[in-house]
């Protein structure tokens, strides 16, 4: 398998677990709450998610994270705050945009999320070195 390719898997999986206990597990509630009418509901009212995009969304992110942070962080250790700052730049820039033009959009959602990209940015790359690095010992 190309390493670009293991790469971006190892991410996905990585990433889609970290996220899906940050959502589901942690903050479910919290965004229910927040974002009120501004969600989309299913026919239960509960939150529900436009599925094409949320694949496109977790589809794309991992693929920006081993293109723009998981390599300086193979590389070395001292890269960390870089994935740590490309999360919060890209969960920032949505975020932000949303805080900028939509009517409602909450500062907690704002705080919440772009502490949450900088944290998981950090934690995917570190994880997914670890698994990199002990393949290439054991290669």
């Amino acid at each position: 398998m190309p390493v670009f390719l293991r790469r971006y898997v190892l991410t996905l999986l990585v990433f889609l677990s970290l996220d899906m206990i940050w959502i589901v597990g942690l903050m479910f509630k919290f965004y229910d709450s927040q974002l009120g009418a501004l969600a989309l509901r299913g026919p239960d009212g509960h939150l529900a998610a436009n599925l094409p995009a949320t694949a496109l969304v977790y589809l794309l992110i991992p693929a920006g994270f081993v293109v723009f942070a998981l390599p300086g962080v193979i590389a070395s250790w001292r890269s960390l705050p870089k994935a740590a700052f490309f999360g919060l730049v890209c969960y920032g820039t949505y975020d932000l945009s949303n805080l900028a033009t939509l009517k409602g959009w909450p500062v907690p959602v704002v705080m919440a999320d772009m502490f949450w990209g900088a944290l998981v940015t950090t934690l995917t790359c570190a994880i997914v070195s670890l698994i990199e690095r002990r393949l290439a010992k054991g290669a």
